[in-house]
């Protein structure tokens, strides 16, 4: 073996010797080196075929890089293609919920015909605009994609599917009357949970939701900024919103909702319609460059591909031919790549790594082709071998290595290696080839190991120490045959074979564990000293239930018969802590428990407000009650619904859902007074003085303060009207009384005209104070 090393060194010699002679024949220097291509270096890393500038383009890129194992080299594509717009929902699939506001607020009624000063026919003029604008929506959409589908959803106080998802608009949906509060939040999550049913069945759906609202949620059930939160960024959904004749605190709300600020629309009665129409206009599908598009690439002679480089999912490796099923192409592109490996024993030089790049898709008769111009540069291998030296075994310590060349199949022999060139300092005996000797070089790995074994006639001696004086003695704790190196674990050593019988904890061991047998005197110590161990708990309890108020506590680290002191923790909402905030604390036990007792609250009251007509409406009063405890409940009995009712009101409502239960907090219980209309009012009929009760007209149902100033005239042949006590304001009285006097008509007299028409019909109080005048005139004519 040293001769074959020998002579190799004398030929590299001679090698070195006339490259320096023919260069300085020459006149060159070194410096002609300086631009010299290295082992394993690329040229032309990276070509390119077709270009993304514009929309439908493809193009694919081809790079080769060295990796940090030589010979080794990455091959990588890149296809990207530019999105094309299509306006055929064939191509993606549109769900799209409309979402309607019809809350009470959407309805705005207006006179639209008139009699004297009397309405006789209003007309909504807002609510129809909005659902026309859904229903503008639905046929644009539907005309720009045909295989859309719509689905419609209400919401007031509650939410409704009016219609599910359909691919048709919504002429023959049955839109409901407005009603109700604004739940918004409920109807986002709604539409979400309809949207992400479609995406689970297919997840390439644009899924699309509008929204229309004229006012802030009053009360949701949902959080409407959590239900839009989860659509746009869980489910995917892209929002469109409108504002219908909103405020600007609505606005802003809506803005939110919406995807982005130019998904937002302000609209009215006048251009809703059209808003709605250029949403739907605005709704595109993109469509891909290239679909079903595959890579393929064919390694040159002298490479071999790295097997398991490429990925299995979508790699077909077959002998030089590699191909790549990348589906569809989009902008960011997609990105594949593989290994290749250079035959190491090729001639130096330049070598072409592959032949030919090229992609194929559906959308092209024939394919991008590159033809690769990439190269590697190649010297003739030498192969490295490596003399390992490890410590213990060849799963320990490796403490260093030597190297060197060599061609195939050179031996290298026991005496080539120094056994003792790493071997540490103490404790270990001298070096031993675990490898089968001579080693013969390969194409490969090429390695030795040399490995060091542990002095193993060494001991150890336990020493215990009280309060730091030594009580033992060292022939009866002495440990022979240990070696170098060893862990001493402390379930090898007895920590309690000399401890005191009370107040001291197990023994400690001061040296640290686990101890390291070393070449020389080994000695492990052993403490008794007072525990530092102890514990105690601490716990919050509700007085005379023992419940668990708060998470109780546990000190740990404490000292034996050490002091220390407690503080209750704030009292939970609606309670009051019992007794003193701090405890001393003794630790004489173990498991000890502190605790502190809280009660609750009963010093808290409730206001009644009592409202006239709605909880808008005057606050005609309040009353406080105290002495209440938390978590009371507060039932309806309790409360006095007619204290502050007014004349012509019925008993107070309470508009609180009761029972009520008592918060450590304001607490508010709102009674509602709603006018009579259940009152009644009669006319009577008198003759020269006398009441014809048979005449007497009775009416119902009638409101607080209505002023009646009709009623039937019933003035028979030969009598004439006297007097009336109309107009009648409607008292909260069961006596509401409208009196018509006739008299007998003397003989030639004129009969008056009087607020009576005839026996069907009723004459206004303007048309009987002008009949009025015209008989009181003529009377004084005669007289």
């Amino acid at each position: 073996m040293r001769k074959t090393i020998k002579q190799k060194l004398e030929a590299t010699l001679r090698i070195i010797l006339a490259a320096t002679i023919l260069f300085t024949s020459f006149g060159y220097s070194t410096s002609v080196f300086a631009n010299a291509p290295e082992k394993g270096d690329v040229k032309n890393e990276e070509n390119t075929v077709g270009s993304i500038t514009n929309a439908g383009d493809v193009e694919l890129k081809k790079t080769v890089t060295k990796t940090d194992e030589e010979g080794i080299y990455n091959v990588t594509l890149t296809a990207k293609g530019k999105d094309k717009v299509t306006t055929e929902s064939q191509t993606a699939d549109i769900y799209t919920v409309v979402v309607l506001d019809t809350s009470g607020s959407m309805e705005e009624k207006v006179c639209v015909e008139w009699e004297l000063f009397f309405c006789t026919e209003k007309k909504d003029i807002k609510y129809p605009e909005a659902v026309k604008g859904t229903k503008v929506f639905a046929n644009t959409l539907l005309d720009k994609y045909p295989n859309a589908q719509l689905a419609l959803l209400t919401f007031s106080t509650d939410v409704t599917e009016k219609r599910g998802f359909d691919n048709k608009n919504f002429d023959d949906v049955t839109y409901p009357d407005p009603d109700g509060l604004t739940n918004l939040g409920a109807a986002i999550q709604r539409a979400d949970q309809m949207l992400e049913a479609k995406k689970k069945d297919n997840p390439n759906a644009k899924l699309y939701m509008v929204i229309l609202s004229d006012g802030y949620p009053e009360r949701e059930t949902v959080n409407h900024t959590t239900a839009t939160n989860r659509a746009k960024n869980t489910t995917g959904i892209e929002i469109y919103t409108i504002g219908y004749d909103t405020n600007n605190e609505t606005k802003a709300l809506l803005q939110g909702v919406a995807s982005s600020l130019d998904h937002y629309s302000d609209a009215n009665g006048a251009d809703v319609a059209q808003k709605f129409s250029d949403i739907a206009g605005s709704i595109e599908v993109s469509v891909p460059a290239a679909t079903n598009a595959t890579i393929t690439d064919v390694i040159a002679d002298g490479f071999t591909y790295v097997e398991g480089s490429a990925d299995p999912d979508t790699a077909t490796v077959n002998g030089q031919t590699i191909s790549f099923d990348v589906g569809t192409l989009t902008k960011e592109g997609t990105t594949v790549s593989f290994k290749i490996k250079i035959d190491k024993d090729l001639e130096t030089g330049w070598h072409r790594t592959n032949d030919i790049a090229s992609i194929s898709y559906d959308e092209s008769d024939e394919p991008k082709t590159i033809t690769d111009s990439s190269e590697v540069y190649w010297v003739q291998q030498e192969y490295d071998y490596t003399i390992n030296y490890y410590q213990d075994s060849l799963d320990g310590t490796k403490l260093g290595s030597v190297t060197g060349k060599a061609v195939k199949d050179t031996q290298i022999a026991t005496s080539d290696v120094k056994i003792n060139k790493f071997k540490p300092s103490t404790g270990y005996q001298d070096g031993v080839i675990v490898t089968d000797m001579p080693y013969v070089i390969i194409d490969g790995e090429n390695v030795i190991n040399v490995v060091y074994s542990k002095k193993n006639d060494l001991s150890y001696t336990v020493e215990y120490y009280k309060d730091g004086e030594k009580i033992s003695n060292d022939s009866e704790n002495t440990v022979t045959g240990q070696t170098f190196g060893n862990k001493i674990t402390e379930d090898k050593i007895s920590k309690n074979k000399y401890k005191p019988l009370l107040g001291y904890t197990d023994g400690t061991i001061e040296t640290d564990m686990p101890y390291t047998i070393i070449d020389g005197e080994n000695i492990i110590t052993v403490c008794y000293v007072k525990r530092t161990d102890m514990s105690y708990t601490v716990k919050y309890l509700e007085k005379d239930t023992e419940k668990e108020l708060l998470d109780s506590e546990v000190r740990t680290g404490k000292t034996y018969e050490e002091t220390y002191t407690e503080t209750a923790k704030t009292a939970p909402y609606g309670y009051k802590l019992v007794g003193e905030s701090t405890q001393e604390v003794k630790v004489d036990e173990e498991n000890k428990v502190v605790k502190f007792y809280y009660e609750k609250k009963t010093d808290l009251s409730y206001t009644v407000n009592y409202y006239q007509d709605s909880l808008d409406g005057k606050l005609l009063g309040n009353s406080t009650i105290d002495g209440k405890t938390f978590e009371e409940q507060v039932t309806a009995d309790e409360i006095d619904v007619n204290a502050f009712r007014p004349t012509g009101y019925k008993d107070g409502i309470i508009a609180t859902d009761m029972p009520y239960t008592i918060i450590d907090g304001e607490n508010v219980i709102n009674v509602v007074y709603s006018i009579k209309d259940n009152l009644t009012y009669r006319v009577e009929y008198y003759y020269d003085g006398e009441i014809d009760s048979s005449k007497t007209e009775y009416f119902e149902n009638v409101t607080f303060g209505t002023v009646i100033t009709n009623y039937k005239d019933k003035l028979p042949e030969g009598y004439k009207f006297v007097s009336d006590n109309a107009p009648l304001t409607i008292e909260d009285s069961q006596d509401n009384v409208i009196r018509v006097y006739y008299e007998t008509v003397p003989q030639g007299d004129i009969t008056p005209p009087n607020t009576g028409i005839n026996s069907t019909n009723y004459l206004p109080l303007i048309y009987l104070a002008g009949a009025l005048i015209v008989a009181i005139s003529r009377r004084k004519q005669e007289n």
